[in-house]
């Protein structure tokens, strides 16, 4: 026997123990990505109205894929409590179920992906700051180009933080989870933040664009006599 009935289930929030153990703060699951992790237990049955007795469920499983994400799954038999009114008032009994544990997680070339972004912006950003110094220790090297570098970096990295898979809000958690995941609690996460990611990144190179108009805009000291 096969059922063709769908449940959609969604998973908006988890509690996230950060940055104290002790607290508990609610907080989007893409809070971690791309390491985010969805773990959702369920367990069903089947009865048969005419005997109110469990029908056997061979297998309960998770089907169809998820783009740029992968399921893991285990289920096993387990007995619940099912209560029933045939007339004569309510009566509970056992009946057999199965429990299904569901884990899904970003797959590993959507993370790689992600990552290789995070680090192209902390390459440019590293290299506008280093021509900002060079500069700042001598300005006979500034050329009129110079200081429209900083300014297309600065643009060009939200282009590429709004290319991370997914698109997560702004704000996440940047890093590999120290601990584990499980029941849907998230703990011990790393602090590689936004913050020093996308965050710093922008303001690393706004202060560089703002030495370089500085450099720009300064009167150069008079020549002394030849």
């Amino acid at each position: 026997m096969k059922f063709g009935i769908e449940h959609q289930m969604g998973i908006y929030a988890a509690s996230i123990y950060f940055p104290n153990p002790q607290r508990r703060h609610l907080f989007d699951q893409q809070l971690a990505a791309p390491f985010d992790t969805y773990i959702l237990n369920a367990f069903v049955f089947v009865i048969d109205t005419a005997t109110n007795r469990s029908v056997p469920i061979i297998k309960f499983a998770a089907a169809d894929p998820l783009n740029n994400f992968v399921t893991h799954f285990t289920d096993s038999p387990t007995t619940n409590k099912f209560t029933y009114d045939a007339g004569a008032g309510p009566v509970t009994v056992d009946v057999e179920s199965r429990a299904l544990e569901l884990d899904i997680r970003r797959s590993v070339l959507s993370r790689a992906f992600t990552m290789c972004l995070w680090i192209v912006n902390w390459a440019l950003t590293a290299g506008t700051l280093y021509i900002t110094l060079v500069i700042l220790v001598d300005t006979k090297k500034m050329s009129d180009g110079v200081f429209a570098l900083p300014i297309t970096v600065v643009l060009t990295i939200p282009v590429i933080r709004g290319l991370y898979v997914g698109t997560p809000p702004f704000g996440i958690l940047l890093g590999t989870p120290q601990g584990h995941c499980s029941r849907g609690y998230c703990a011990d996460l790393c602090s590689s933040t936004d913050v020093v990611g996308f965050f710093l990144q922008i303001i690393l190179v706004a202060l560089c664009s703002l030495a370089l108009l500085y450099l720009s805009i300064k009167p150069s000291p008079p020549k002394g006599p030849m």
